[in-house]
């Protein structure tokens, strides 16, 4: 149909690469779009195919009055070689951030930079609260790593006298947990 002069929103069930989002952006802007709203309900991200900072950028670009981004998806942010320039491109347009995380991957580093940043939130997801049940369910990760990445992230807000990120906890209930 005829964009032309009117506001589009752009509907996608998830977000891989982001190519999609932003090949029909791009289509929807040179069809004379004025306006353009992505909307993805999962963000799958996956190690194979991750949303490449070129991408991150031009959809970020889209909103230019964007003052709060939700980093959500499917998988472990920090596999994402361009996650904590995805994070330092929104705080310089001083976009207020939050995302999810499972820590497995939060070096010291990654976390002093997350502190450096004032990323407002940050979301604690861990599966289950024992080692033994939380080993059995997220094979491959350490329990008592996971657990000293936090201790870190906290030791180092303490470190440099911030309250940012806010810490806050997500976590699966059951009768096991």
């Amino acid at each position: 149909g005829n964009v032309k002069n009117k506001n589009c929103f752009v509907i996608d069930d998830l977000i891989d690469t982001g190519d999609t989002l932003v090949k029909t952006g791009k289509s929807l802007k040179k069809a004379g779009a004025k306006k353009l709203w992505g909307f993805a309900t999962h963000g799958v991200f996956s190690e194979e195919k991750d949303l490449s900072i070129e991408n991150f950028k031009w959809i970020i670009d889209q909103f230019p009055r964007l003052h709060k981004v939700g980093m959500i998806g499917f998988g472990e942010n920090f596999l994402n070689k361009d996650f904590i320039q995805m994070l330092k491109y929104l705080k310089n347009k001083k976009i207020k951030v939050s995302f999810i995380d499972n820590f497995t991957l939060l070096t010291k580093e990654i976390a002093q930079e997350l502190v450096e940043l004032k990323i407002e939130q940050i979301w604690f997801s861990i599966e289950r609260t024992t080692k033994e049940l939380y080993e059995k369910v997220r094979v491959g990760a350490c329990f008592d790593e996971v657990m000293q990445n936090v201790q870190n992230l906290i030791e180092l807000k303490r470190k440099f006298n911030s309250e940012k990120p806010e810490l806050n906890l997500c976590c699966t209930v059951s009768n096991e947990s």
